[in-house]
């Protein structure tokens, strides 16, 4: 594999991590995503978007973060931040986290989220919430973190409706692997 690193991004990463995003994207949810919504989102879409909100909206609480390999390519990203449900009991929130297809099953996207985790135990912020589609196969691998299924909601997608799936860690303890080591209400400690 060759060694990968996590680091903070910075607004130059933003072209190579609307790259990971969309080739992902397509390549994770082709057999259920609806095909019109996959053509709109185009890298230049992805870049222009996302230079305003990570880099243009300091009011907005982002921590982005990136995967690159001894190439210095960008093969991941993961976004966090406070969760965006005021009335949740999970304080903290991965938006964003994708890997691209060729690097999947190497670990990359535990490193990430384990990066995630502790930046959101830096901000004080000590449950996390993770969404993702229903239909997408990925899914399973934040149950493999030891993420607990909690919620389920409709979200509305360019006229479309489309179901997320909500796993959540009640309590981020690490250990010094930063992996969560008391997960979700109900689940086993």
């Amino acid at each position: 594999m060759g060694k990968i690193i996590i680091r903070e991004a910075t607004e130059k990463d933003t072209a190579a991590m609307a790259r990971v995003n969309v080739d992902t994207r397509r390549a994770t949810y082709q057999d259920f995503y609806p095909a019109e919504l996959m053509a709109a989102r185009t890298y230049q879409s992805v870049e222009t978007n996302w230079r305003k909100v990570f880099w243009e909206s300091p009011e907005i609480e982002n921590y982005v973060f990136v995967a690159e390999n001894e190439q210095k390519l960008v093969i991941g990203i993961m976004v966090c931040g406070p969760s965006r449900e005021q009335d949740s009991k999970n304080q903290g929130e991965i938006y964003i986290l994708y890997v691209l297809p060729e690097y999947h099953g190497q670990g990359i996207g535990k490193k990430l989220v384990q990066r995630g985790i502790e930046k959101l135990l830096e901000t004080h912020r000590t449950s996390m919430i993770i969404w993702v589609l229903s239909e997408n196969p990925a899914r399973h691998f934040y149950e493999a973190l030891g993420g607990i299924q909690v919620a389920e909601k409709e979200i509305d997608v360019g006229g479309i409706k489309l179901k997320e799936t909500g796993y959540g860690w009640e309590h981020l303890e690490c250990n010094r692997s930063g992996s969560p080591t008391q997960v979700a209400a109900g689940a086993p400690e």
